[in-house]
């Protein structure tokens, strides 16, 4: 089961200390999600190795990097056949996504610091123009340009 959070109702109110503290009270709601492809909720793979979470709202890549970060996680890696097909189940084979892979003009890798140990490169469309990459719904990986905004995908973690 997928929950998610619905904020409720906010209340104010100020406290003061000899060092200006300031408090809010925050009420919050659990509601199961019965909407999943909307949410951050986690994708269970079929091979039991790792989870995915996919946001459908558009970032550049950098900002998909960034967000994926405030969560502990970053983009994601991929690192074999199995994953590949893994991401793209996640993805529910519809959307072109930004992937973890970068060039840094010399070599491409992942942002979270893994070897680029398997490829996945669309055949004859390689033109090294773009320094992002992104994995397309037929699993193929394309490079782009990275203030594109694209959907994504993260490794899920639980905090």
């Amino acid at each position: 089961m997928c929950l998610k959070m619905i904020l409720l109702k906010v209340s104010w109110f100020t406290y003061t200390l000899p060092l200006h503290t300031a408090n809010v009270i925050v009420q919050l709601l659990w509601q199961q999600d019965i909407n999943t492809h909307k949410s951050l909720c986690p994708t269970e793979m079929p091979n039991g190795t790792r989870s995915y979470t996919l946001v459908q709202q558009a970032k550049s890549w950098g900002d998909a990097v960034r967000y994926c970060r405030q969560y502990y996680t970053d983009l994601v890696s991929i690192l074999s056949v199995t994953e590949n097909e893994a991401v793209m189940e996640a993805a529910n084979s519809g959307y072109t996504l930004w992937i973890g892979l970068y060039n840094d003009r010399q070599n491409w890798m992942w942002s979270d610091g893994e070897d680029v140990v398997y490829a996945s490169w669309m055949p004859g469309v390689f033109s090294q123009s773009g320094l992002c990459g992104k994995v397309d719904s037929d699993g193929y990986w394309k490079e782009d340009d990275c203030s594109k905004s694209l959907p994504f995908i993260q490794p899920f973690t639980e905090d």
